[in-house]
């Protein structure tokens, strides 16, 4: 017992003369080892690239269910990550996205904190032209009000919030540049065309393009 103290305390000792870069060193390698069974099941999961063979007894059932309601037309697309087995129906339809649009602009958020391009702590202004209707209760804050980038996208998560959907869109470079990002994860026909509430609908997306995003 009387060892292990001497050790003990010698290790506490060594351990307080690291330097910053060692320390620095020691955390990050720690970090990877504890990320490294996250990395396995995300690289098993970008595997599904390429699909295997539709569940047909769930699509015909889910086919039945949809003609007991003539008047809805539904698209949907599913994909079990165990199997990779889906299910596809009308699953390339382009439709109004409304806001699932949130999805890829919160996708595009991220890649940009971890590309160190915004701060969760960073200060965004919400402007008059930035305030909207609908969803959320940003819209009934004063304009000029500043929220954290953090709290404005939880907010367009959490609540569906359009005023900071619409904050996360400028400070994201806007519009074009969004587009040209759906492109580049492959959401090929996913567009942006308004700003938030799109009550028109010219937002687009389709149920294959979300459900790719999500894999």
């Amino acid at each position: 017992m009387g060892i292990s103290t001497i050790l003990g305390t010698t290790v506490a000792i060594a351990s307080s003369f690291q330097t910053p870069v060692n320390q620095e060193k020691a955390a990050i390698k720690s970090q990877n080892i504890a990320n490294s069974p996250n990395k396995n099941k995300l690289q098993q999961i970008l595997n599904l690239s390429s699909l295997g063979q539709e569940i047909n007894p769930l699509k015909i059932e889910l086919e039945e269910l949809a003609q007991k309601y003539p008047q809805l037309e539904p698209e949907v697309f599913l994909v079990d990550l165990d199997t990779k087995g889906f299910v596809s129906i009308r699953g390339k339809n382009k439709i109004a996205s409304a806001s699932t649009i949130k999805l890829p602009i919160l996708v595009a958020f991220f890649q940009d904190l971890d590309r160190r391009k915004i701060q969760l702590e960073e200060r965004l202004t919400m402007t008059e032209s930035l305030m909207a209707s609908g969803s959320g209760d940003m819209q009934h804050k004063q304009p000029g009000t500043k929220f954290s980038a953090l709290e404005t996208a939880e907010k367009m998560i959490i609540i569906s919030d359009n005023t900071a959907t619409n904050m996360l869109i400028e400070r994201l470079g806007g519009i074009s540049e969004l587009n040209q990002r759906f492109m580049a994860m492959g959401l090929t026909n996913t567009q942006l065309s308004n700003p938030l509430p799109d009550l028109t609908g010219t937002n687009t997306t389709t149920p294959e393009d979300l459900g790719n995003l999500l894999i």
